[in-house]
């Protein structure tokens, strides 16, 4: 004799509210209706890459806070975007630095205070605090768009550590993006032997406050 039974399986999502689903159905909440898991809708295209964005976006918010908690140190991060009328980008961009001991940064949004987006031919500065990883070996830089208008073209990265007064190069001269190039939208680059300098920093101090490291030059 055989029975019919079927087999239920419960997710467990971070503050998830709604009801349970078994395997039979998919919450809407997560992507949709069932349906489009084996169908494109292209009038939910948009939100569903608003939902990408959003958890990206909260991951690396999520990493920059535990940074936090340990021993910190300042960076300065220069970002050079290629002439081309096309190079910019709105999307949000994020990076990671790797030190040559293995030790690495949490995932870091780099965050345009004035404008909008990554312009053609600018040099976007950012003053961030993160890890202390030693010398600097590699940075992972990356950004979540998805579409023509979110490719991105970089020449190059200068990163100074003002603690030890040095300043890494990584030449790039490659595309960030979904439909051109080799489809990537996230780029390794790695130190090349040489391209160090020195320079001499502003003296600065650090501040212990809540848990948080704060710098100011002074």
């Amino acid at each position: 004799m055989t029975t019919n039974s079927s087999l239920k399986a419960i997710f467990f999502l971070k503050d998830y509210q709604g009801s349970m689903s078994s395997v039979g159905s998919v919450p809407r909440s997560i992507g949709g209706s069932k349906a489009s898991l084996t169908s494109v809708d292209s009038k939910n295209e948009p939100f569903r890459a608003g939902q990408r964005k959003n958890l990206m976006t909260s991951i690396a918010e999520d990493e920059e806070a535990r940074d936090q908690t340990g021993d910190t140190i300042p960076y300065t991060i220069r970002i050079t975007t290629g002439q081309a009328s096309d190079a910019g980008t709105s999307a949000n961009a994020y990076i990671r630095l790797f030190g040559q001991k293995g030790q690495k940064t949490n995932l870091i949004p780099l965050k345009l205070m004035q404008r909008r987006r990554f312009e053609p031919g600018n040099v976007d500065t950012f003053s961030i605090q993160a890890r202390d990883i030693g010398e600097l070996d590699v940075v992972e830089i990356e950004h979540d768009g998805q579409t023509d208008a979110d490719s991105w073209y970089i020449d190059g990265i200068r990163i100074e550590m003002p603690t030890n007064g040095r300043a890494y190069y990584f030449d790039c001269h490659q595309w960030l993006a979904k439909n051109k190039s080799d489809g990537r939208t996230k780029r390794r680059l790695q130190v090349q032997s040489g391209n160090q300098s020195s320079y001499r920093p502003r003296k600065f101090k650090i501040y212990k406050h809540h848990q948080q490291s704060l710098f100011c030059f002074v």
